[in-house]
């Protein structure tokens, strides 16, 4: 995908280059989805002493049985929780790639919508198609960030100037066939990633950029929305607290702490 800064007026030349610091809080719901994905995978080590599975499991991977069993909080849950170091990272980069470029189009509130919503499909489609199989990680939201991202290219509805559409358009094959080439790997949950990708494309091809002001009629720290939309702000707030909600369920049901 394009490079987000693309559609900004450049900066003067002596301008130094935004720190790390500064990014992380020019994109605030990428950074809590980012930093809530790595505390819960330091947590899962903590608390694991080599029943690395085991640990999961209580702490809300996506167990189709159990969701229908009325454990539902593993739909959310499971998206926060990773396999491995290989895993985190993997998700984690491809978060940072899409994540910034989307919540500043987007606006925070449809971004969170757009996240917490893909999560969801990718959940539900392992769990409703994948029979008994166990499954966590952020990749089926990932994967409706990414297909957004190709949907946007394709359909702009005004909102990116041309040039940089024409660039998001060339480079957006890349990832899409990377990623359709990992999701073939042994292990790897494939249903989630379809899941979270027809929902993150269906989304952004619809309703998902109605009411947006295009980048080029934006300066610096303008709202994305040209009017709030009460909508999509008790969308993200009902969708925001559902996440942290079931997380915090995940825990306190499952009480990884005591699984040894």
């Amino acid at each position: 995908m394009a490079d987000p800064d693309q559609h900004r007026s450049p900066s003067p030349p002596d301008s130094p280059a935004p720190s790390l610091r500064d990014r992380l809080l020019a994109s605030p719901v990428t950074s809590v989805l980012l930093g809530a994905c790595v505390a819960l995978f330091a947590l899962t080590h903590v608390w694991s002493h080599g029943a690395y599975g085991t640990v999961l499991k209580r702490m809300g991977a996506n167990i189709g049985a159990n969701v229908r069993a009325g454990e539902v909080y593993r739909l959310f849950a499971s998206a926060f929780l990773h396999a491995n170091e290989y895993h985190l990272l993997f998700n984690m980069v491809a978060l940072w790639s899409f994540g910034p470029f989307l919540e500043t189009v987007l606006g925070r509130r449809r971004y969170l919508v757009l996240y917490a919503t893909a999560a969801l499909g990718g959940a539900l489609a392992s769990t409703l198609f994948g029979g008994h199989r166990s499954s966590v990680g952020a990749s089926g939201a990932i994967w409706g960030l990414m297909a957004a991202g190709v949907m946007l290219s394709l359909r702009p509805k005004g909102l990116l100037p041309p040039l940089f559409v024409a660039e998001m358009r060339r480079r957006a094959a890349a990832p899409l066939v990377l990623n359709l080439i990992y999701s073939l790997s042994p292990g790897i949950d494939m249903l989630a990633h379809v899941g979270g990708g027809v929902i993150g494309a269906l989304l952004m091809a619809t309703v998902l950029t109605d009411g947006l002001v295009p980048m080029s009629e934006r300066s610096a720290g303008d709202a994305a929305e040209r009017r709030p939309s009460a909508v999509y702000g008790a969308a993200a707030w009902i969708l925001g607290a559902a996440m942290a909600l079931s997380v915090g369920a995940a825990l306190v049901v499952g009480r990884p702490w005591q699984a040894l």
